[in-house]
């Protein structure tokens, strides 16, 4: 086997550092995190800044705010900086028998220039990361990692190459990534000669925009129609100002993209994913085909199998599972004890917010699997007080992607 790298600005954190997924908010100096080929564009713009997984990265934008810009992306468009994302090309015969290896991905299930979300997995059948694999007509496959993780997906994948037999080479890109989402992002891209009209979800194609040529993918984590569009670093501020300069088209941070990806019931690695969740107790049993699981021959088959086969009572049977639920009183935050109705603990908040589409509090938890029907009553305590909540049939906000 063989592996390479070319990085033009390789992160050089530390892993606790790059396995960081929630944003802790430093709105002091900047300088000793790693910056975006849009951070300029972002400071000139007006926003704060937050660190997030080690970089600086704009969290919502002065006169307008995280309400705003979730709203914006509902109803019109919002642009997202995404560049502090792992960008990947995986070349060689042997890449999608090694990338079905190491993760749940069925090619065979996709068409060509077509991606799908799925995850690698360790040993004990828990999650390592999420990230797209584009089934790339040519002679390499692209993919994007969670940019929290992608120092140790790469060594991962190094240590899983070295008893690999065969032709893998692995190339880290140093590209700009943004992410046009909401119901007129396509239009914007037409009235700028894009376009977009042969895409459904999950297509992908080149275009020539800008005098360059782009990659352009019909995606997004929001719930919402948009697309994710790759360029050279020297052209992503070129880019994000020509988009920026619609008057359809708002950009946005950190803040609105996390209560959008929340309500559209979408798992933020760190929070809804770890590495002792399996994809079956996240709630993302869809991530593994028949194909994928008649021949169970990726990292940490065995448990997984036996998760979605066994039954509650059954030796390596799932305890708990991740669910969507309203919640009453304040906003229920990441670590919040969940109960029963009768007030025994059950489980733990993984993901939650104020929901400014639902006008309600919303959360994403893990519970007792026999607690996961939806009208199950439960209750979480925040800040000392407990308080109702009502499991529910995610996601909260309906998915708008084109089919």
């Amino acid at each position: 086997s063989k592996a390479t790298v070319s990085v033009l600005n390789c992160p050089s954190a530390t892993h606790t550092m790059m396995r960081r997924a929630v944003c802790q908010k430093r709105w002091g100096s900047t300088d000793a995190l790693l910056k975006t080929c849009l951070y300029d564009a972002h400071k000139e713009q007006g926003c704060k800044f937050v660190d997030f997984a080690g970089y600086a990265m704009p969290v919502q934008y002065n006169g307008l705010g995280l309400v705003k810009e979730h709203k914006a992306c509902r109803g019109s468009a919002a642009l997202f900086d995404v560049s502090h994302m792992g960008q990947w090309r995986v070349h060689g015969a042997d890449r999608k028998k090694f990338l079905e290896h190491v993760t749940t991905y069925d090619f065979e299930a996709t068409p060509e220039a077509t991606g799908g979300l799925t995850v690698f997995t360790n040993a004990k059948g828990g999650i390592i990361d999420d990230t797209i694999i584009v089934n790339t007509p040519g002679d390499f496959t692209y993919m994007v990692v969670n940019a929290g993780c992608q120092v140790k997906d790469y060594e991962h994948c190094q240590a899983v190459l070295k008893d690999f037999n065969g032709d893998v080479e692995i190339e880290r890109l140093s590209r700009g990534l943004v992410a046009l989402q909401g119901p007129k992002a396509a239009a914007v891209l037409a009235g700028l000669g894009v376009d977009v009209s042969d895409l459904t979800f999950m297509q992908h194609k080149h275009i020539d925009f800008l005098g360059e040529d782009m990659l352009i993918t019909r995606c997004g984590y929001t719930g919402e129609d948009g697309f994710e569009i790759s360029c050279s670093e020297g052209k992503a501020a070129e880019l994000w100002a020509t988009l920026t300069a619609s008057e359809d088209v708002t950009p946005a941070g950190l803040g609105a993209r996390d209560t959008l990806r929340i309500e559209a019931g979408l798992c933020l690695y760190g929070n809804d994913m770890t590495e002792d969740v399996t994809p079956i107790e996240a709630n993302l049993n869809w991530l593994i085909s028949g194909r994928r699981r008649a021949n169970a021959d990726f990292i940490g088959a065995a448990p997984i199998m036996t998760h979605l086969n066994a039954k509650p009572k059954e030796d390596g049977a799932f305890k708990q599972r991740r669910v969507c639920m309203v919640v009453s009183g304040p906003p229920a935050r990441p670590g919040a004890p969940v109960q029963n109705a009768e007030g025994v603990a059950v489980g733990t908040v993984c993901s939650g917010t104020f929901s400014p589409t639902v006008g309600k509090n919303v959360a994403m938890a893990f519970v007792n699997r026999n607690l996961q029907k939806a009208g199950t009553p439960l209750q979480v305590e925040v800040r000392g007080k407990v308080n109702p909540a009502e499991v529910v049939k995610g996601p909260f906000v309906p998915h708008q992607y084109v089919r």
